[in-house]
């Protein structure tokens, strides 16, 4: 009975982990602070400042901008950095989280890499600093 319970909850726990965001409906988001309780929020910056893209979520971030989920709920989420130069795409997955802020970049291959992952606070502050 225990071996049942302990494989139950570990079930749990692999199906919670391995939940999806939001794919679609993500929106660009202005507000330089986010709710504790809120929905996860995605921003993006460049390093050094490229003509490229970043796309999560049915929507396209400049370098400097941020995007949040259409609901309250984390996960594996797919984003797309697109360098409008040589039109060369690199996807992967990252995970963002209910109440957290994730920013991420792309190096000189663009190849993302996630820069900072903060909770949320009604403090103000401008994307990866």
């Amino acid at each position: 009975m225990c071996h049942t319970r302990a494989a139950t909850r570990l079930l749990a726990l692999v199906v919670a982990a391995s939940a999806c965001a939001p794919a679609h409906g993500w929106r660009r988001d202005d507000a330089r602070a986010c709710e504790p309780d809120g929905p996860p929020r995605l921003c993006f910056v460049s390093e050094p400042d490229r003509p490229l893209t970043l796309s999560a979520g049915g929507e396209r971030l400049l370098p400097g901008e941020c995007a949040q989920a259409p609901e309250a709920r984390g996960g594996s989420l797919v984003v797309e950095v697109r360098d409008g130069a040589s039109g060369e795409t690199r996807r992967r997955r990252v995970h963002v989280a209910r109440g957290k802020e994730l920013t991420v970049t792309a190096k000189a291959n663009n190849k993302l890499r996630i820069v900072d992952r903060r909770r949320c606070q009604r403090t103000p502050h401008a994307p990866g600093t």
